[in-house]
């Protein structure tokens, strides 16, 4: 017989009770066979109906599969939507370990990073940055030294280097030994930060270059570059005011600084120290032109000796030679110096379509700041500051002109003289011709009159007045 859809859900509700809880056997068959389908809940109906569906419970069960599945994308979408959301925001406001973590994140995506033991160039780098920057700067470390590490690969090696060895752990005599077997090392160490300088490397190996701590002249001298030349001109200020450093160490120097937040535009105590020694800037030793008074001097005296023929060697490596070299040779007239424009276009044309407009930009940017000291901008025009050549053409120029303005001057003066003799004289020989009696006259204001009087035919006397009249006082 065939057992109708209420039959089915009673029949599938006892086996399911009978399976499942064992303490509803000792009801009566009866008992529960009796029981209607309103008194079983929809919800265990519908978990009774899908281990035994029906036809005409499959359709509905479809449905419901359907409605969850729609439900569970819609959550899963706004869940993403929420994590995206929630990723913009940290990105902003991301702390500065935050921001190096995700760097070595992209690193090891790319494939730059190492795993595993480190080699021997690496153990080198990882020995000359600690020399360098100090213990405790490993992000600073593992951005300029070890590119192909991560921050945490460096920290746990500075940890494993600290049981082995110990605290007393400064003993760089391998380091020394390898750049003697290696001097190429410092040139091919791969890093993101500028190279090494010949400079930098000559003055190592004359030992003219500090390692360790700083010392208070050096701190002070860093303070006074970083306010006159701004933060991240590093090799600027290595030159020019830290003889005993090296770019990499004012680099990493202003990186610690950065870090910790010391120093950050606050200069009471260089101003201190001025105060205290106002003669240490005057025996610093620096290499750059217009720092020192008496460099400007020497510059000022020797213009009067330099001539038109004579011309100074100037790089033409850097942007900035390149800049000077263009505005020495457009000699452009006027004090203002060369516009901005001539100066790019000479500097395409000659250095065969030189196109380097962002060096370009931050060298005319450090002119007219004047971090640069070489470059001075009038307007919209820029020229060099102490050039001798420029301003001794410039001064024949101006001793030229004033020249020529008093030859002007005087030509002028000579040429009225010149026309009011020759009036004069005109009229003169007109009054001789015309009968002129020497007599003279007296005004209607006293004042006597040296003219000449004609008498015409009518009798009528007609007083003429020369070009000079004495008047009585």
């Amino acid at each position: 017989m065939a057992c109708q859809a209420g039959e089915e859900y009673r029949i599938e509700f006892v086996i399911h009770v009978r399976v499942k809880q064992k303490h509803l056997s000792s009801y009566n068959n009866n008992e529960i066979m009796t029981k209607t389908m309103a008194e079983i809940p929809t919800d265990e109906v519908g978990d009774i109906g899908r281990r035994y569906p029906s036809r005409v419970s499959r359709r509905h069960i479809h449905k419901e599969d359907e409605d969850e599945d729609e439900d569970e994308d819609e959550e899963e979408e706004e869940d993403d939507e929420e994590e995206e959301e929630d990723n913009s925001n940290s990105k902003s406001q991301l702390k500065p370990y935050e921001k190096k973590s995700l760097r070595d994140q992209k690193r090891q995506a790319k494939g730059q990073i190492r795993t595993g033991t480190w080699t021997k160039e690496e153990n080198m780098a990882f020995l000359h940055g600690v020399r360098t920057c100090g213990k405790g700067n490993w992000s600073i470390i593992a951005e300029n030294f070890i590119p192909t590490r991560t921050t945490r690969q460096v920290k746990s090696k500075a940890h494993t280097e600290l049981k082995l060895h110990g605290k007393n752990s400064g003993n760089y005599s391998e380091l020394d030994e390898y750049l003697k077997e290696h001097p190429d090392f410092l040139k091919n160490m791969k890093t993101e930060s500028d190279a090494v300088t010949a400079r930098d490397q000559e003055r190592q190996a004359k030992g003219q270059i500090r390692t360790g701590t700083w010392t208070k002249e050096e701190n002070m001298a860093f303070l006074y570059g970083v306010r006159i030349c701004g933060k991240g001109n590093w090799s600027i200020i290595a030159e020019n005011f830290i003889p005993t450093r090296t770019t990499r160490q004012v680099k990493c120097k202003g990186q610690t600084e950065s870090k910790y937040g010391r120093n950050s535009g606050n200069y009471s105590e260089l101003d201190e120290y001025l105060k205290e020694h106002p003669d240490s800037w005057r025996n610093m030793k620096t290499e750059s032109d217009a720092v020192t008074a008496t460099s400007l001097s020497s510059k000022t005296k020797s213009k009067t000796k330099m001539s038109k023929s004579t011309t100074t060697k100037t790089s033409t490596s850097t942007v900035i030679g390149k800049i000077i070299y263009a505005i020495r040779q457009l000699n452009e007239p006027g004090l203002k110096g060369s516009s901005r424009q001539s100066i790019l276009k000479y500097i395409k044309s000659e250095f065969n379509n030189y196109d380097h407009t962002t060096a370009l930009k931050t060298a005319f940017k450090k002119a007219a700041t004047g971090v640069d000291k070489i470059l001075i901008q009038n307007g919209q025009s820029f020229r060099v500051i102490g050039d001798p050549i420029i301003e001794s053409e410039q001064q024949t120029k101006s001793t030229t002109r004033t020249k020529m303005n008093k030859k002007i001057s005087n030509h002028k003066i000579s040429t009225q003289a010149k026309i009011s003799s020759q009036k004069s004289s005109k009229k003169q020989n007109k009054n001789k011709e015309n009968g002129v009696t020497g007599a003279g006259g007296v005004g209607d204001d006293g004042t006597t009159i040296t003219g000449a009087s004609v008498v015409d035919g009518d009798g009528d006397e007609d007083v003429f007045y020369d070009a000079v009249q004495e008047l009585n006082e």
